[in-house]
């Protein structure tokens, strides 16, 4: 996503390098490494693929100083696991981006950018000729007459553009700047070897995030009012403020599919996959289970992805986003390859 600031960034990569480069092989490693960023942690993972193979190389959480930043914590990073020239994917936290759900325009690609900016204008928090925009497709609904099936990205070019050239200075080869939604697809899309649809519930720290796939591809996203934190630690048999935040939960995901099934005319998801980047009461997944139609299933990518004993499943969770960024190496190795 956002190719302009990528295509931009070209020539900042010539200029950082040529004062990084002093004594230092350049040659491109293979594969992808994908960090996100939240309140109090920068979370790294780096995906190569060979023989078909998806191999989960580095996987970390750290912790960095808010008064300091994140960069020089990212820059440790690097330098620890030799990922210098690696291509990077940076998966932007949601209060850095708008994402705007409105129709397609019947316009053609070169009009789009100014079509778009002024449809939008008045949904953004900073000045349109700010924004940095991209978009996808969802596919497009058949019982309702209002066919909202554009996903338009904006981001501000104030905050990209100067966080962009510390993340180059950093060491790495900024190809990608995605967004938690797609990254979650990814993860989402490891399970679909069939035509049947994929629920997806991810607990952050301070939000909560659904997103539903079909054959690998993005249907409906939706944010519930309720976090990880306010679900860690004891049961939720023995905490009433639980089981109001689960109940409401529950209904949520209900009527999200409820309108799924309506929408696009779609049978109800037949897997729910569940993950929280933090630890939560351990009967949390039971207790939902029990109020849904469909069964929750803890996410494990341990069947999906070889890592060394070192990385367990526990942090591999902490590091769901980084590692959904990074299996776009995929992608990214097919075009190289062509």
């Amino acid at each position: 996503m956002f190719e302009e600031i990528i295509n931009y960034f070209k020539s900042v990569v010539v200029r950082v390098r040529a004062q990084l480069s002093k004594g230092v092989s350049l040659a491109t490693r293979p594969g992808l490494c994908c960090f996100n960023v939240d309140s109090r942690y920068i979370h790294l993972a780096y995906v190569v693929v060979e023989d078909g193979k998806r191999q989960l190389l580095v996987c970390e959480s750290e912790r960095y100083d808010a008064e300091i930043g994140w960069i020089s914590v990212l820059r440790a990073l690097v330098q620890r696991h030799h990922l210098e020239n690696v291509r990077c994917s940076w998966v932007l936290s949601p209060q850095n981006f708008h994402m705007i759900l409105t129709e397609e325009l019947p316009v053609t690609a070169a009009e789009f950018q100014s079509a778009i900016r002024w449809k939008i204008k008045a949904s953004l928090s900073f000045p349109v000729e700010e924004a940095v925009i991209d978009s996808f497709l969802i596919p497009p609904k058949k019982s309702i007459t209002t066919n909202d099936n554009l996903m338009v990205i904006a981001a501000q070019k104030s905050f990209l553009q100067p966080t962009s050239e510390k993340i180059i200075a950093a060491g790495l080869r900024l190809n990608i700047i995605d967004i938690s939604i797609l990254a979650l697809k990814n993860i989402s899309s490891l399970y679909e070897t069939d035509e049947k649809s994929t629920a997806l519930v991810f607990l952050q720290a301070q939000s909560c995030r659904l997103i539903i796939t079909c054959q690998k591809q993005l249907y409906f996203v939706r944010a519930f009012d309720c976090n990880a934190e306010e679900l860690a630690g004891g049961n939720v048999l023995d905490d009433n403020n639980k089981k109001f935040i689960l109940d409401k939960l529950a209904l949520d995901i209900q009527r999200s599919f409820d309108y799924y099934q309506s929408a696009w005319r779609q049978p109800q998801p037949a897997r729910l996959l569940f993950g929280a980047i933090d630890h939560v009461a351990p009967d949390v997944i039971d207790y939902l289970s029990q109020h849904l139609p469909t069964p929750l299933t803890r996410l494990n990518t341990e069947s999906y992805l070889q890592a060394n004993k070192e990385i367990t499943q526990e942090r591999q969770n902490k590091c769901l986003l980084a590692i959904g960024g990074a299996l776009r190496v995929e992608a990214l190795d097919h075009v190289a390859a062509n």
